[in-house]
């Protein structure tokens, strides 16, 4: 996305009124475009812009469109916001963009050595209008929290979906699987047979599948489905078999 400064036409008047008002002002110097700023008020870069604008935006090099992406995504995870709130709440948005500042903002703008790695050779000579952190801090976090916007609303709704793991820990008497936004704790020893999760919005199922067994001949597959929702929308699902208990716990 080309980024260019507006200009305003002057009059005759206007240019004459101009050039006699300087020359009694030896001082007069004028403010540093900031190209970023005016791009940001003029309403250039929006939710429904595309992702490569925003890291255009940011003048990152095309091979670290995806790093970039993938690093704000996980960052909104291990923070543990909203979807929801990033979606609607601009304070929310806000925080999310300067933490994550904090954290790569000096990675990705910070020193010469690292803007040289990460951002558009043809950039860094206009320093006017580059993306520099800490001192575009202001512009930079602008465009970041205009993105998580744009994702939170479009694109990272099913990244939340059940099936996805996210971290497994035991605590010595069961194993918990976690998922967004349940939790799968089966109880240890872990059962002789793998456990598959498969989810829905009109059912989830706990599927185990054989292999080779006695009562399971050539991997045959037992599929229960009898889960219910609650009123208040919360699963509870559980299946008891040779002292193994499995069970869906909300978070």
């Amino acid at each position: 996305m080309a980024r260019t400064r507006r200009r305003r036409i002057m009059t005759d008047d206007e240019d004459e009124e101009e050039s006699t008002s300087s020359e009694y002002s030896p001082s007069y110097s004028p403010e540093p475009i900031n190209i970023l700023k005016e791009t940001l008020d003029s309403g250039e870069l929006t939710t429904k812009s595309l992702d490569r604008e925003f890291t255009n935006f940011l003048d990152f090099r095309d091979r670290y469109h995806k790093e970039f992406m993938d690093n704000l995504h996980r960052h909104v995870q291990e923070g543990s916001y909203s979807i929801k709130s990033l979606a609607a709440d601009g304070l929310e948005q806000r925080m999310c963009a300067m933490s994550f500042l904090d954290k790569y903002g000096e990675m990705y703008w910070g020193t010469k050595e690292n803007r040289e790695k990460y951002l558009e050779p043809d950039r860094l000579a206009k320093p006017e209008e580059l993306a520099i952190y800490p001192l575009r801090e202001g512009e930079i976090a602008r465009a970041i929290k205009i993105l998580l916007e744009k994702k939170a609303r479009r694109g990272w709704r099913s990244s939340e979906k059940v099936g996805q793991t996210s971290e497994v820990t035991e605590t010595g008497i069961c194993r918990v699987y976690h998922f967004a936004p349940l939790q799968l704790a089966v109880a240890l020893p872990w059962p002789p047979v793998p456990v598959q999760i498969y989810h829905s919005c009109l059912w989830m199922g706990l599927r185990t599948r054989g292999e080779g067994r006695e009562d399971q001949p050539n991997g045959k597959v037992n599929t229960v489905r009898s889960c219910t929702w609650s009123d208040e929308s919360r699963v509870d699902y559980k299946q008891k078999k040779e002292n193994q208990e499995y069970a869906f716990v909300p978070k």
